[in-house]
């Protein structure tokens, strides 16, 4: 299969399983194996690719860990605060990604993610220094 196809196929699972609600799945995942496909991604997709896949993952957890029935084992300021650190590091990736793609017309829309995931984080002084890149451009 080319690579092309590849990539259109992993798009199409990762939108279906958002879709569907069904992200718990990437969680089960052990983190080594986690990891190894995190390394893998760049190398066959392009590193903006992954890096786009693992801020809408960052997204992903940070919803289900909010999600109340899915945090039953944790308190509700625990769930909130996990939440915010995946919304943190949703940010930081999508800040990452807007420098991949400065020279794209999906700049724009990634530095506004970008700050908009450090707000849900609480990081109010990337949030507004993003939010300030957003109104530069």
């Amino acid at each position: 299969m080319p690579i092309g196809d590849w990539r259109v196929a992993c798009s199409n699972l990762a939108a279906i399983w958002s879709a569907e609600n069904r992200y718990r799945i990437w969680f089960e995942i052990e983190a080594h194996a986690a990891d190894a496909l995190a390394d893998a991604f760049p190398k066959i997709f392009g590193e903006d690719y992954a890096v786009h896949l693992a801020a809408e993952a960052q997204v992903a957890w940070a919803k289900y860990a909010i999600d109340p029935h899915e945090s039953a084992g944790h308190s509700e300021e625990e769930a909130a605060a996990e939440s915010r650190e995946h919304f943190k590091e949703a940010g930081k990736l999508f800040e990452r990604l807007a420098t991949l793609r400065f020279a794209t017309r999906d700049y724009p829309e990634d530095v506004w993610t970008s700050a908009k995931n450090y707000l849900l984080g609480g990081d109010y002084a990337n949030a507004a220094r993003q939010f300030r890149k957003y109104l530069e451009i």
